[in-house]
């Protein structure tokens, strides 16, 4: 006995439209675009549908569930992206030629040893988002993969001196390094630190005024950096609501 077809409420509600104005199948199927994705949307001349000019169309047929074996071989990414999140024909599309299908079916996930080592930086980033393949991509030379492996759990301690500093962002909001990052050049890594709450009276006084106006933002010298030789920094000292009456008179 064939499984029924699980209906979403979008199909259904998509039903009840049809039977409300009576829908004629028979023309609603050489109308226009929505009207034939309807169709396929509610399962109807799938058989002529498959064929369809539009890919959008092709797609809502494909959807449907039924015969997809006819769909391997379509042009458009659009429609073979429906079979990989039916997760049909996963073990073809793991070598599609459009990088966006191979990220598909590495979100599936399927075949994340093929596709840790795509050429496309875009592909092994989703790769390591899943987690997989963290001791071959911890040094790709793509800062976009590095940065997702981080991000997927992988020990941050590895990334704290990392050329890029978006990486070191991102190591110290793990709490990776803070020791050492707290001197980094960047000013935003010594930020990121400082929102740690890692030792933040060294940055009270740091030689970088968007360090300090953190610091104040963040509640640390006030009243050290209400006398800041720059007015962002005093600023962000009178909203944090630090002696309203000693900026009455402030040249800004």
């Amino acid at each position: 006995m064939t499984k029924r077809k699980y209906v979403s409420p979008k199909m259904m509600i998509l039903k009840g439209i049809a039977e409300k104005y009576q829908f004629n199948m028979g023309n609603l199927i050489r109308s226009n675009e929505t009207a034939r994705k309807l169709s396929a949307m509610l399962g109807y001349r799938l058989e002529r549908l498959r064929n369809d000019p539009d890919p959008y169309v092709r797609a809502e047929a494909a959807r449907y569930g039924e015969n997809l074996e006819y769909y391997l071989d379509d042009p458009s990414p659009v429609v073979r992206k429906v079979l990989v999140e039916l997760g049909y024909g996963l073990d073809v599309f793991v070598y599609d030629p459009d990088p966006m299908i191979r990220c598909a079916v590495a979100e599936v996930p399927f075949g994340l040893d093929i596709l840790v080592n795509a050429p496309e930086e875009i592909v092994r980033k989703t790769v390591a988002l899943q987690g997989y393949g963290g001791e071959l991509l911890k040094n790709d030379p793509s800062a976009m993969v590095r940065l997702a492996v981080l991000q997927s759990g992988y020990d941050a301690d590895y990334f704290v001196n990392d050329p890029v500093p978006e990486i070191r962002i991102a190591a110290a909001e793990k709490g990776a390094g803070l020791k050492e990052l707290m001197f980094d050049p960047d000013p935003k890594v010594r930020i990121a630190v400082l929102k740690q709450g890692y030792m933040p009276e060294y940055f009270v006084s740091d030689k970088n005024q968007l360090v300090r106006e953190a610091a104040a933002r963040e509640g640390y010298g006030w009243e050290e950096l209400a006398n800041d030789s720059f007015w962002q920094v005093r600023l962000a000292v009178a909203e944090s609501g630090y002696d309203p009456d000693g900026f009455l008179h402030d040249t800004n």
